[in-house]
């Protein structure tokens, strides 16, 4: 576990602290980990507020009222309300949590600088909570499942039901040194009897059963980090890498120059700065360091993949004569021809689907 955390404090992503009155580690992001963290937080705002079913609102102030406004613009359910809350726990209450799971490495043993909750209430009718409580588990299993490596170290704990017939099952992920809480789902079906939420059905009053997903930011910073590292086997060596999914990567491409002659040099290194240009202004996230073209194709390529980064465009003394780039891929190590005015349109289409 240390290995993955030490390539990832090397390659930007965070930093380690000792703090002596915890006895244990403490995490600040580092500018690479900032980019991967927003493309998660993203992703998590288009699968539950954006792209769902039926109707979610975002919180801003005041969560019953936000309610309420839904409710009342709504007026049918189910619905939905979004926030995005500051964890409250205090780094004692996380380092008691690591001690009762019994885990060598506990996600929640690690806190951020700014540590979230990712939550999400949906206001459902008793009469098809049960039903929808379980698709939702469905739905949320897949998204883990969707931007891994390997999805299948994703399962659901034993459900635990509580008073008043409130059910619990947390989604977890399974690495060598225990089990990792990811999500908790929830099914309240207490009421909360505020009369802001009544509804009717004929001559019927009800209130609805609230169905909750709880994400933990730390959780899912550190669990993209670490389900994303592998170590394939390249010339009888193991080559770590961080295995990202594209629409995870925090640099989605890099390039990598290299010429003989000091005067081709500086005008592929214009070349490569038009192209990187090009794909900004086209929102794609590209790292073109002052070392593309100065240090060796290996070493670049190990920084690359070790930062996540799927693609590697490649311009050389031919790239002049001819027009065409080499495309390194991240995780076959392959390369293949693109000519210099279908870059931005090929990488967009690599890039559009999940």
């Amino acid at each position: 576990m240390n290995k993955i955390l030490t390539l990832c404090e090397n390659r930007g992503f965070l930093q380690k602290t000792y703090n002596a009155a915890l006895k244990q580690d403490i995490i600040t992001i580092f500018p690479t980990g900032a980019l991967l963290q927003a493309n998660l937080r993203n992703e998590w705002f288009n699968s539950s507020i954006i792209n769902k079913d039926h109707t979610v609102f975002l919180n801003k102030n005041d969560f019953d009222e936000t309610v309420e406004y839904a409710r009342n613009l709504c007026n049918v359910l189910p619905f939905g309300v979004a926030d995005v809350l500051r964890n409250k726990k205090s780094m004692k209450e996380r380092v008691d949590l690591v001690k009762e799971s019994g885990n060598k490495f506990d996600f929640r043993m690690y806190t951020l600088e700014n540590d979230y909750n990712l939550k999400t209430n949906f206001y459902v009718s008793p009469k098809t909570s049960t039903h929808f409580f379980h698709q939702f588990q469905k739905q949320r299993k897949m998204w883990w499942r969707k931007f891994s490596a390997n999805p299948g170290r994703y399962c659901y704990s034993d459900i635990k039901n509580g008073d008043k017939g409130t059910q619990r099952i947390d989604i977890i992920a399974e690495y060598e040194w225990g089990k990792q809480i990811l999500e908790t789902l929830t099914l309240n079906n207490d009421g909360r009897k505020k009369k802001n939420l009544e509804f009717k059905e004929g001559k019927t009053t009800f209130y609805p059963d609230i169905i909750s997903s709880d994400i933990s930011t730390t959780a899912m910073f550190l669990n993209a980090l670490c389900d994303s590292y592998e170590e394939p086997v390249s010339q009888g060596k193991p080559r770590p890498l961080l295995h990202f999914h594209r629409k995870l990567a925090p640099y989605k491409l890099s390039f990598a120059i290299t010429s003989q002659k000091a005067s081709t040099l500086s005008e592929l290194c214009d070349l490569a700065l038009f192209l990187c240009r090009q794909l900004r202004d086209n929102h794609v996230s590209t790292l073109m360091l002052p070392s593309c073209s100065k240090l060796k194709l290996e070493e670049q390529w190990q920084q690359y993949d070790q930062m996540g980064i799927p693609y590697n465009i490649i311009l050389n003394d031919n790239t002049l004569k001819d027009g065409v780039t080499l495309l390194r891929s991240r995780d076959t190590t392959l390369k293949e021809q693109v000519h210099v005015s279908d870059i931005v349109d090929y990488v967009e289409k690599l890039f559009k689907n999940y």
